[in-house]
């Protein structure tokens, strides 16, 4: 069974149609078969030369039913399943039959017969056959059937046609919408999906564009980050192949100090990798936090700027810290804190000039605490923020 969208709609909208149309034809034909007929027969009975009009004649010139046998069975033969009763219900003669005695059920219709003001019997018909409606009326019942199943063919088609139109309206903002998808699972992170249809739909789409331009960012910034990260490896290895291959020639001797250079070099490749290893750790979320119910902030900030402090001394450059009274204890993970707070004092000393400053504060606000670190560096372009 095809399973997309569209087609099931189609065919909900195709069953709705065909059963409304089921359901108006059959509800046309029961009227056409009893209530129409009906109609037609009570007025070709009631009409000038009906049966009514005949029995009050014969009532009127004979001033009884006497005899009407007859005329009774002449009209049988025009209107079959006739019966005639006195004006307290007697039966007075049955067509059906010939006696008295009626046949079938109780009767469908009584029409009374009327002379100078008062009833003088009922025509009685049991049953409505094709034989009660004239030809010209049966001629424009059938007329009447035939357009009644024209319109009903005729329309469940053209709702049929527009349910399939109206299913692949709906069903096109989602192609499209999986379409990009598919797309963006290539990787093409620009693709995007135009704001059209409903506004479910339109809303849809912009959640999805959205996604979309935060997928691009993200891989830019990935990419970036991969350039980055390969030509800061670069140099230490750079520096590490050239300083051996040195000694190797005997360009230099092999001693402690160079020795110690060496080492130096390979912290630093280390402390890339790991570096590396946290920031995949973060992307995937599973970065490890040993959270403590009792850091005392105020005490990491200065213990961190301590440790700074001589640097900034050396490089000719001033760090303050200031930390408001009373500040209460956290819970939080100490070692990344202090993470943080090494990387934004290295990317300050690294770009506040001699005769700089660089202030640490940590201050309540409302329920939270904010730490700042500021400096009076060339700060960072606002294409890059």
């Amino acid at each position: 069974m095809n399973r997309r969208l569209w087609v099931q709609l189609s065919l909900a909208f195709s069953a709705v149609v065909l059963f409304a149309a089921f359901v108006i034809l059959l509800i046309v034909l029961l009227i056409n078969n009893t209530g129409v007929q009906r109609y037609f027969l009570l007025s070709n009975l009631r009409a000038p030369g009906g049966a009514v009009y005949e029995l009050e004649e014969y009532y009127r010139q004979n001033g009884s039913w006497d005899g009407v046998e007859a005329l009774i069975e002449d009209m049988g033969a025009r209107w079959p399943g006739i019966t005639l009763t006195d004006a307290d219900g007697n039966v007075v003669y049955s067509w059906r039959s010939g006696n008295p005695e009626p046949e079938g059920s109780q009767f469908l219709e009584m029409l009374p017969i009327v002379t100078e003001g008062e009833t003088r019997g009922y025509l009685n018909v049991t049953r409505v056959v094709r034989g009660l409606v004239d030809s010209d009326s049966w001629a424009l019942l059938r007329l009447a059937s035939r357009v009644m199943v024209l319109v009903a063919v005729v329309g469940g088609g053209v709702g049929i046609v527009f349910g399939v139109y109206v299913s692949r309206r709906l069903a096109a903002p989602l192609n499209r919408l999986a379409e990009a998808a598919k797309d963006i699972g290539a990787h093409n992170f620009n693709r995007r999906v135009e704001l059209r249809g409903s506004a479910e739909m339109i809303e849809l789409a912009r959640a999805f564009n959205e996604m979309a331009s935060a997928l691009e960012e993200s891989e830019r910034i990935r990419r970036n980050l991969i350039a980055d990260v390969a030509h800061e490896l670069r140099t230490p290895l750079t520096v590490l192949q050239g300083n051996l291959r040195a000694i190797l020639d005997d360009v230099y001797p092999l001693s402690k100090a160079e020795i110690a250079n060496l080492y130096d070099e390979t912290r630093l490749l280390s402390r890339l990798i790991n570096d590396l290893h946290e920031l995949s750790l973060l992307e995937a979320g599973r970065l490890p936090l040993d959270i403590q119910p009792d850091v005392d902030l105020g005490c990491l900030v200065e213990d961190t700027a301590a440790t700074f402090r001589p640097v900034a001394e050396g490089r000719g450059v001033h760090l303050s810290v200031e930390v408001e009274q009373d500040i209460p204890p956290i819970r939080a993970d100490a070692q990344r804190l202090s993470q943080v707070l090494h990387n934004l004092l290295n990317n300050a000393l690294r770009h506040t000039p001699e005769g700089g400053s660089i202030s640490v504060a940590l201050a309540r606000d409302d329920d939270s605490l904010v730490l700042t670190v500021s400096d009076t560096g060339e700060g960072i372009p606002e294409e890059h923020l």
